[in-house]
């Protein structure tokens, strides 16, 4: 049914009455099938853009003016793929490499390497964290792929901090956006799932996160969003002026004089001294006994499980959303399907170790 509609929207752009118009006649034409609903914005203006392409003349264009066309008519994200795959010589056009003759340095595909420039993408930095990523895999990843979603999703929690007037509303990190418990004010889209349990992992998780409530008990209200998560030992120490082994030393202390705690590290951890080097490890490796934690939960990677859970706390918030505005709000800024399918990647993403529950809820970060 989709299919058909789009060949539709196809049909009238591509028809002899459409191309007679002029720009404005076809700008009001393209707003008439926009406002039908039969088709997206997205997918109107990118069949529209496709019409107007003439791919032949593209071809025999000189590389530098290529290059113009492309980032001055402002071709891009879906439209930028669908052009780059509409014939060999326009592929080898957009993966061109360019050699900066006062320095010698190579460049690879350099159209992607300019257009990141035009974003607030920082290329550089993410090249020292992931050097194999191609300024093209970069650019589709946040244009085009998990970075639309990063965005929308971002954006939709912006609005839930303004309309709740809530600043816990927005995470730090992983931790708080999938696991969180709301009653701390974090959103914890995956917080059901996370209940506590009678499992050895468990207990080991538990222990650790006693002993940072207890930093967060004696120096919470010293620490800033800035830190970062607010899991990350070196972060919260750093922002503190201590040393991990300073920010660290008053619980180990207490636990040195304390044989119940004793016996019960040595029971959760065993085959590791006692000491504060092994303690300091133990609470940095945090996201890690964390992890292991979460594949110990049934069904914690199962899909439809987790989308059914997801979708209850979604559905919740959607609501609470109509309440607090008494239902005069934006709808586009509720959550929805794909939303929910971008939290369930990100969560996959952790039990497969790809990224730690203490990253920071930034797109550079979860690259």
């Amino acid at each position: 049914m989709a299919e058909n509609k789009l060949n539709s929207v196809n049909e009238i752009i591509e028809s002899p009455k459409f191309k007679s118009y002029d720009k404005t006649q076809q700008n009001e034409v393209l707003e008439e099938i926009i406002a039908t609903g039969e088709a997206t914005r997205h997918d109107v203006m990118l069949i529209y853009n496709n019409s107007i392409i003439d791919i032949p003349y593209l071809e025999r264009l000189p590389y530098n003016v290529f290059l113009n066309i492309v980032i001055n008519g402002r071709i891009t994200g879906k439209e930028l793929i669908s052009l780059c795959n509409s014939s060999k010589l326009i592929q080898q056009q957009c993966n061109k490499p360019f050699t900066v003759e006062d320095t010698g340095e190579t460049i690879p595909e350099y159209l992607f390497f300019l257009l990141l420039k035009d974003t607030a993408i920082d290329y550089d930095k993410i090249r020292q964290r992931r050097p194999n990523l191609s300024p093209r895999d970069v650019y589709f990843y946040y244009m085009v792929g998990d970075g639309v979603s990063y965005y929308r999703l971002d954006d939709k929690i912006s609005y839930l901090v303004d309309m709740f007037g809530n600043p816990d509303y927005a995470p730090n990190d992983l931790f708080e956006l999938l696991y969180g418990d709301n009653g701390n004010g974090n959103l914890g889209f995956l917080k059901w799932m996370v209940q506590r349990q009678d499992s050895f992992e468990y207990k080991r998780f538990g222990w650790i996160i006693g002993i940072i409530r207890q930093i967060f008990e004696d120096f919470g209200d010293l620490l800033l969003n800035e830190a970062g998560s607010l899991y990350d030992i070196d972060k919260i120490s750093n922002q503190l002026g201590l040393t991990p082994e300073e920010l660290l030393l008053n619980n180990y202390d207490e636990d040195l004089v304390n044989p119940d705690r004793i016996t019960s590290f040595k029971e959760l951890f065993p085959g590791i001294e006692f000491n504060l080097e092994n303690y300091i490890e133990i609470v940095r490796n945090y996201p890690e006994y964390f992890r292991q934690y979460l594949l110990t939960i049934p069904k914690m990677a199962d899909h439809e499980t987790l989308l059914e859970k997801v979708a209850v706390v979604v559905n919740n918030i959607n609501h609470a959303i109509g309440v607090a505005s008494d239902y005069n709000y934006d709808k586009s800024k509720l959550l929805d399907s794909q939303d929910i399918e971008y939290l369930i990647r990100l969560h996959l993403r952790v039990l497969n170790d790809e990224l730690k529950i203490n990253t920071k809820f930034d797109l550079n970060q979860l690259l």
